[in-house]
């Protein structure tokens, strides 16, 4: 951890690993938004630094496998609903909990989930009143709003 100050000359504890989740994040996101699925690399660089990393921070065992429960539930769920979550999903979140915790990727899907919401519906009533076309079955890309969420939420607790 390295401290920042704030404006009234306060340290704040800021851990690395929020930076290293921005590049998994930005990088994740803009292979899922191109392509529609993220090279194995990806993956396993990311996941081998976090779990580097873990292992010189002052992080404790049980909040990282906490945090990563969630990525193994949305990989069993994708498994039950046919590929209706893609694994690539249940990756990210598996390997975002190495570095953010429960909390912090709880939250994390939580708000895009919400976001990807928001845009799809946004997107289909567009489409209904204005285009006319069908687009219940278009395949909208997800990391690319849970970047965008991760993004914010970081910049928001170094920013605070």
């Amino acid at each position: 951890m390295w401290k920042i100050e704030d404006e009234a000359g306060k340290e704040k504890d800021y851990n690395k690993m929020k930076e290293m989740f921005l590049a998994f994040a930005i990088l994740a996101a803009a292979q899922d938004l191109r392509r529609k699925q993220i090279d194995l690399w990806v993956y396993v660089l990311f996941s081998v630094l976090a779990f580097v990393a873990c292992l010189f921070e002052e992080t404790s065992w049980f909040s990282v496998a906490a945090g990563s429960v969630l990525g193994a539930v949305l990989l069993v769920c994708g498994r039950i609903s046919g590929g209706a979550i893609g694994d690539g999903d249940g990756l990210f979140f598996l390997i975002s909990g190495l570095m953010l915790g429960f909390r912090d990727n709880l939250l994390l899907l939580g708000m895009g989930i919400f976001l990807c919401g928001l845009f799809s519906t946004v997107l289909y009533v567009w489409n209904l009143l204005y285009k006319k076309r069908d687009v219940r079955k278009l395949e909208v890309p997800f990391l690319p709003f849970v970047a965008v969420c991760g993004v914010g939420n970081v910049l928001w607790e170094i920013l605070r």
